[in-house]
């Protein structure tokens, strides 16, 4: 056998240390960067602001990095050391010094290696532009501005394009591109939540043609973002989406050094700067690991989510978070339900899985009860889901009332309706009654009694009995209940009382009857006696016209109940005799006003020149009756009415 030359030997295995040194990672045909700016994680997943992106996450080829970090502020140091390994000695945002830079970068590298590299900043005015701002585009996010047309390392002119220059065709992409949107589109600029919705829209509007072409192209999109707030961890959003990638979530730690040292391997590329110490990204291509499905039903949700790729023989832990008001009601992993565990957690995994989490609403009691004499409805144990409003009706037996209500051992306002808001918590109602109970107000005038008197308090259901009784030589003029009259008697009795009543007696001389005289038409007469009833349709039936009294200030106003010692107009059919019965009125103070008045009689005859004026002198006229034609009175009779002229405000005194 032939011996082996040394330098053969040494050939091999430089083709195997080469084959060692690069990660199992895809080539991509096209590979295009977007950098986004300032926000943290929690920023934008999961946030309605962001739609966009968060429909790449959650997408098809897909892979969202959820513990991915910048590396520094502020934002230049960043771009830069994503592109090249290192801050090039850059700490602020300020125009580097001893440009152009020489050493190792991403975009020199490609072209090296005879690939392509572009990039494409939005606003850049002009191909090869190297000033520092133009409107909203800013160098510092152009970290390969900075090695253009160095001597060595450097980028062409060329290779600085305005975006316009992106094209529409993908095909002619180059193998690595960069797409910078100005400061407007990138969420630099404005206030959130307005800042991300644009950027968001912004990246669909320009890039989604992109991502969908590279599903089916062996392209990729990597979006991620300069830094975190100031405030945070650094923690950022890094997406991959492409033909090549396995969709799901993935919990190792990354930073731009990785996303640089997967580019580099992808196109066996010498590694610039720190990337060399850096991990590539490997675990999130098509058919390297196995990969576990984890889904939530609704109200809840399972973390991580989606479809989750696991290195062989790792552990994934998923953690359970049901909604406000509801529980894990059931968690289904590979088809089997398992214990409602909030946290689980596959061990050594080498094949593929599922996971499912369901929930259910949570569900409290009030228990509601009543006492005797009323119910509450509904009663007994009621089942509430979570947040649902309950209301109760509380209904006491005819006669009775609600006493009291307790809730959840509290005495509240005895109302008959009682509504539980936004159920959290078990409850208790308690509805207790009592009888009802009323009242009734008796009440006597002068020369007699009414005995119970005043406001006397009754059972529901109960009788209460009266006792009327005149002074001696009094009678019963009157007996009023509720307000109405009623025949005068004695003894008064309430029945199966349901409701409060009044009873007022009202007491006088013994009745007698008085005949008042009136003539066909039209007459002007009095009430002499004091009488119960004093409605006009009472004292005279025969009436043709209403009751018609005089007021000084208003002139004739009809009027339905008739006083003593005022004169009516009252028109009859036909000449009669009407008997009018009541107590006998000897004495009379009549009101008077300055001007014509029409005065009413009492139950005997009064001679006018014996009527006592208040002030004295007070009368100007006579005193003038009415039978037909007016003549002067020099007595004024029981019955009749008559006019007479006063001189100012006072008093008449007939006895």
């Amino acid at each position: 056998m032939k011996a082996i030359r040394p330098f053969i030997l040494i050939s091999l295995l430089e083709i195997i240390l080469s084959l060692v040194s690069f990660a199992q990672v895809p080539i991509p045909t096209h590979v295009v960067i977007v950098i986004e700016e300032n926000h943290d994680y929690t920023q934008i997943i999961g946030s309605s602001a962001a739609p966009y992106i968060n429909s790449l996450a959650t997408g098809s080829n897909a892979a969202l990095f959820t513990q991915s970090y910048a590396l520094t502020h502020p934002s230049q140091s960043n771009y830069i050391m994503l592109y090249s390994g290192s801050n090039q000695g850059v700490t602020n945002d300020n125009l580097p010094s001893g440009l152009p830079f020489t050493t190792a970068n991403l975009g020199a590298s490609l072209l090296n290696a005879g690939k392509t590299f572009l990039g494409y900043s939005e606003g850049l005015p002009s191909v090869g532009y190297n000033g520092t701002t133009s409107g909203a585009y800013a160098r510092k996010h152009n970290p390969w501005a900075n090695w253009q047309s160095a001597p060595t390392n450097g980028i062409p002119t060329t290779a600085n394009l305005p975006l316009t220059f992106f094209p529409a065709n993908y095909d002619s992409l180059p193998t690595v591109s960069f797409v910078i949107p100005n400061q407007n589109n990138d969420m630099h600029n404005g206030s959130n939540p307005t800042t991300i919705t644009t950027g968001d829209t912004w990246l669909q509007n320009h890039l989604n043609a992109f991502v969908q072409w590279a599903k089916t192209h062996n392209s990729l999109l990597i979006l991620t973002f300069d830094e975190g707030t100031t405030t945070g961890t650094n923690r950022i959003v890094t997406i991959f989406v492409g033909q090549m990638v396995a969709s799901g979530q993935y919990s190792e730690v990354i930073n731009h050094y990785s996303i640089l040292r997967t580019l580099e391997d992808m196109y066996e590329l010498p590694y610039a700067g720190n990337s060399t110490s850096a991990t590539p990204i490997t675990d999130c291509w098509t058919g390297t690991n196995p990969t576990i499905t984890a889904t939530a039903a609704s109200h809840g949700s399972i973390n991580p989510s989606g479809v989750v790729s696991v290195n062989p023989g790792a552990n994934q832990t998923f953690n359970v978070t049901p909604n406000a008001g509801y529980h894990l009601d059931s968690l289904i992993v590979d088809g089997t339900k398992v214990d409602s565990t909030t946290s689980y957690t596959f061990t050594s995994v080498n094949a593929n899985h599922t996971i499912r989490a369901v929930f259910a609403i949570n569900q409290y009691t009030i228990n509601a009860s009543a006492g005797p004499e009323g119910t509450i409805s509904p009663n007994g144990t009621v089942v509430v889901n979570y947040g649902s409003n309950q209301t109760f009706t509380i209904s006491p037996t005819t006669g009775h009332h609600v006493d009291s209500l307790v809730v959840d051992g509290v005495e509240r306002d005895s109302i008959t309706s009682y509504t539980f808001f936004n159920v959290t918590s078990n409850h208790t109602i308690e509805s207790y009654f009592g009888i009802n109970q009323y009242s009734i107000v008796a009440t006597a005038g002068v020369h007699g009694m009414i005995s119970p008197v005043g406001t006397v308090s009754v059972t529901f259901g109960d009788n209460q009995t009266f006792t009327i009784t005149p002074d001696s030589g009094y009678e019963i003029w009157s007996l009023h209940v509720d307000g109405l009259l009623v025949t005068p008697t004695p003894v008064y009795q309430f029945m199966n009382i349901s409701s409060n009543h009044t009873i007022s007696a009202e007491f006088g001389l013994p009745s007698v009857t008085q005949t008042i005289s009136v003539r066909e038409g039209w007459n002007i007469i009095s009430v002499p006696l004091t009488v119960a009833d004093a409605r006009a349709s009472s004292l005279f039936p025969a009436a043709s016209s209403a009751a018609y009294g005089f007021d000084p200030t208003q002139g004739y106003v009809v009027r339905d109940t008739l006083q003593n010692g005022v004169g009516y107009w009252l028109k009859f059919p036909s000449a009669q005799n009407d008997s009018i019965r009541g107590g006998v009125r000897n004495q009379d103070s009549l009101t008077v006003y300055a001007g014509w008045n029409l005065v009413g009689s009492i139950s005997s005859s009064a001679i006018a020149d014996s009527i006592i004026q208040i002030p004295p002198g007070i009368v100007l006229s006579s005193y003038y009756r009415y039978h037909g034609t007016y003549s002067s009175a020099d007595t004024l009779e029981p019955g009749g009415a008559y006019w007479v002229k006063i001189s100012q405000n006072g008093r008449l005194v007939l006895k």
